[in-house]
């Protein structure tokens, strides 16, 4: 571990994002764009805001706010009501700054918009912008090159929306488009993108540049930021710290919760996630940091009265390493003495040998944290926590629960953090040293690896090194309590088998037999139970109400107690393949955990089973029913009518250049009418069509097999019965010839080949005594260097010897006459 680099652990103030008073101060760089090929993570819809006419903010300041939370007492359109230009040529900065008032929704019709200056928010209340394109990509802001300007700077007076647009980082080393908003709660932030490569910022001596600021600046606050997008297209420009810039960040006035779900952050030259020092808490559900240089994730638990920052479902990978690399999750409070934070359902992936993959450093000063349902591969030659000591050790243990750590990486070590321990996981590291932490049932067979996930399916058995036992929670049912910020004693029963799991449960928590008498009290905290039967009782002690979810689903106290006496039953069928059909019962009740069995009945055909497949003969309407029988002989029947269709769907959507295309099937191929326009030619089996954006479309149904798309000019995109289609691969294929060599062995030979298609010689190789026909030759060969060659079609049916013995070879291959 490093010490004390002096990386300015001092700088979370308030005012820290103020480097200088002069948004201009950096120079102009040019660089050719270096291209990004990745997966898609996020295909981003705009959600079109207008007719929007109540006026007011719907839903408080402490909920989490989502789209449905804002109305406003103006919606405006930028180009037609501000005059606003979408060619990116006439700055938009007096318009806007115009616009920008209480109330004021600003709508962006897809074009470019161009801005010179930063744009005062203060005071602003119920207000926003939101791009009305298809994707964020539609809307594109466009900074004055070279500068930091800020779109929305500002300390609100209440809620702002800001939606489905992007910004042009353009490919220089000083744009910088940044965003820094202040809100008591309720902002909303999504669907936004950062393109080109980020750049550089000034030492944090003078101050750095950030590329968004977001604080809630009231303890019961809540504001939210949802898929964004950054280095998808094109890396960061390389830098070493602190002169890269930090992508997400907060200050001093950040004493509420921001919630960032759904982040894609991809190889960027400073910390993608930095909320170090604020008392507020931070909430990360989800996202991808993929590739990124100091740290992927720097966070405290922040100081919270009765919040505590949450990592949950966060996916961290690293195999770049930058030069100045520090770990992928740094959890630090820049000894602000902050403890409690939980990391849980998170998953790391670590193939580099810089820094440490969880990392606690002597100046972040960071105290207690839970890491529960987490899995780590870490392949590089780094420890996989290293936690160095705190000046205040009376909250400081770090837990870890029901995780698996696999790969060739380094281990674990606490310093001075009593209490620490790992329990109910899996340690499959070749480098396995344990110091400074207790070890409670762990083993080190059957890992978790990041390829099955954090869902907690896997891993429920693990063996005590110590003493050898298991403890199992192999249960068909999940309970999980979850506390709402008030202190709850609960109670409740179920009919069969009750167990914790995960280790949820705390010392003052009893499990007797069926019966859970247990406590949870933040929004954080949260027991997890399996059990098997019915809950038969459920009831608050003290306190109340919790959040509970029954295997996956969110469900009411008073719901949760099963009082059916016996099964149901309900179809579901699922077409699957033009007329052959699955059939579930996954929706019928089973109470107590007791049903016998499941009989279909389809026309003359019976099945047994919760699931089953019917192939129907024909197109039409049948009958479908399922009898379930639980052990006491009680039964449940219902029936379904089920339509099936030998009718497929097929979907020609344009790609955004003007492009004719060709279809044909080899059954009966039927226009949608109003898809179709008057240049469209439309047969019994075959069309050729035009289309030309994503909003065009030309839809049809068909029978039989869609034998060809071919594109006369441009390119589309096609879908068959709603799944797109490599148009390369529809119909036949030209089959490609094998090689056939027939070499001598040393003694006269005759051979003779047949194949299945086609024989055609290689005219040189054969002599006026070989005889070849369409498919079959009759040839002699002698020395190794007598060779005769051929290609073919199809099979190799028959190779045999009416003299003498040669080698047989196709593409390459020796072949053994007597297997052909």
């Amino acid at each position: 571990m490093s010490p004390h680099n002096g990386e300015g652990h001092g700088q979370d103030e308030s005012s820290y994002d103020d480097p200088t008073g002069d948004d201009r101060k950096y120079g102009h760089d040019t660089e050719g764009r270096a291209g990004f090929d990745r997966r898609s993570f996020l295909k981003i819809a705009g959600v079109a805001t207008a007719g929007l006419a109540a006026t007011g903010l719907s839903g408080t300041a402490g909920a989490a706010p989502t789209r449905d939370s804002f109305s406003f007492d103006r919606v405006v359109n930028a180009v037609d009501d501000l005059g606003m230009d979408p060619n990116g040529q006439s700055p938009i900065d007096g318009a806007l700054d115009r616009a920008i008032e209480s109330g004021t929704l600003v709508e962006f019709p897809p074009g470019e918009y161009k801005y010179t200056e930063s744009h005062s928010w203060d005071g602003v209340s119920n207000a926003g912008i939101a791009g009305t394109g298809s994707s964020q990509r539609d809307v594109t802001f466009l900074p004055e090159q070279g500068h930091q300007v800020r779109l929305v700077n500002g300390d609100l007076g209440g809620p702002i929306l800001l939606e489905n647009f992007s910004f042009q980082q353009y490919d220089d080393k000083s744009t910088l488009p940044w965003i820094r908003v202040r809100s008591p709660g309720g902002s909303l932030v999504r669907d936004i993108e950062w393109l080109g490569k980020t750049g550089l910022g000034p030492s944090m001596s003078v101050g750095s540049p950030y590329v968004f600021t977001y604080e809630t600046t009231t303890q019961d606050g809540v504001n939210v930021a949802e898929n964004l997008i950054i280095g998808e297209d094109a890396p960061a420009h390389e830098a070493q710290y602190p002169e890269g810039v930090q992508v997400c960040r907060a200050g001093g006035s950040h004493v509420g919760e921001v919630v960032y779900r759904n982040l894609r952050f991809v190889e960027q030259n400073s910390n993608p996630i930095r909320y170090t020092n604020p008392p507020g808490v931070i909430t990360i559900e989800g996202g991808e940091f993929i590739d990124n240089t100091h740290t992927s994730l720097r966070v405290s638990a922040g100081r919270h009265p009765s919040k505590q920052s949450v990592v949950d479902g966060a996916y961290i990978s690293v195999s770049k390493d930058w030069g100045n690399l520090r770990g992928g999750l740094i959890c630090d409070s820049s000894n602000g003495g902050d403890a409690g934070m939980v990391v849980k359902n998170t998953t790391i992936e670590w193939d580099v040998n810089g820094g440490e993959v969880i990392e606690f450093p002597d100046w972040g000063g960071h105290g207690a944290v839970t890491f529960r349902n987490c899995i780590v591969r870490n392949d590089g030659g780094s420890a996989t926590i290293a936690a160095d000591a705190t000046s205040d050790t009376s909250d400081d243990a770090i837990t870890v629960e029901n995780c698996s750590f696999t790969g060739s990486g380094g281990g674990f070590v606490a310093e001075n953090r009593g209490g620490s321990v790992i329990r109910d996981s899996c340690i499959g590291l070749s480098d396995a040293t344990i110091r400074g932490f207790e070890t409670q049932n762990v083993g080190s067979s059957g890992c978790r690896t990041p390829s099955d996930g954090t869902d907690g399916s896997a891993d429920k058995t693990t063996t005590d090194e110590t003493d050898g036992t298991e403890d199992t929670t192999d249960l068909p049912n999940t309970l999980v309590v979850q506390g709402t910020g008030t202190a709850t004693r609960y109670t409740f029963t179920v009919s069969e088998e009750l167990q914790p799991v995960d280790s949820t449960i705390e010392s003052h928590d009893t499990v007797d037999g069926r019966t859970a008498d247990a406590w949870v009290t933040t929004s954080s905290h949260a027991d997890e139970f399996a059990f098997s039967g019915s809950v038969t009782a459920f009831e608050y002690a003290e306190g109340g109400p919790v959040d509970i979810t029954l295997n996956g689903e969110s469900v009411a106290a008073e719901d949760l107690v099963d009082t059916n006496d016996g099964p149901s039953a309900e179809v579901t069928v699922t077409a699957t393949d033009g007329l052959t059909a699955e059939l579930s019962a996954e929706g019928s009740t089973d109470p107590d955990g007791s049903i016998e069995s499941y009989e279909w009945a389809v026309g003359d055909e019976t099945y047994s089973g919760s699931t089953a497949t019917h192939a129907f003969g024909d197109a039409g309407t049948y009958s479908v029913s399922l009898t379930v029988t639980d052990d006491a002989d009680a039964s449940a029947s219902t029936t379904a009518d089920v339509s099936v269709s030998d009718e497929s769907q097929l979907r020609i959507q344009g790609a955004g250049t003007p492009t004719q295309v060709v279809v044909e099937v080899s059954g009966e191929l039927t226009a949608l009418e109003d898809t179709i326009e008057v240049w469209d030619e439309v047969g019994d089996s075959s069309a050729t069509v035009w289309v030309t954006d994503t909003e065009d479309v030309d839809e049809f149904t068909f029978t039989g097999e869609l034998t060809n798309v071919s594109f006369n000019e441009g390119e589309a995109d096609v879908f068959v019965d709603g799944t797109a289609v490599d148009p390369s691969l529809i119909g036949p294929k030209e089959e490609t010839p094998k090689d056939l060599e027939i070499r001598g062995a040393g003694t006269p030979t005759q051979v003779v080949v047949e194949v299945s298609g086609e024989l055609t010689a290689l005219e040189d190789t054969i002599e006026v005594w070989d005889e070849v026909g369409d498919s079959s030759a009759t040839v002699w060969v002698t020395t190794t260097e007598d060779v005769d060659r051929f290609t073919f079609t199809g099979e190799l049916t028959n190779v045999s010897f009416n003299e003498g013995e040669a080698d047989v070879f196709v593409d390459g291959t020796a072949v053994d006459p007597s297997d052909v």
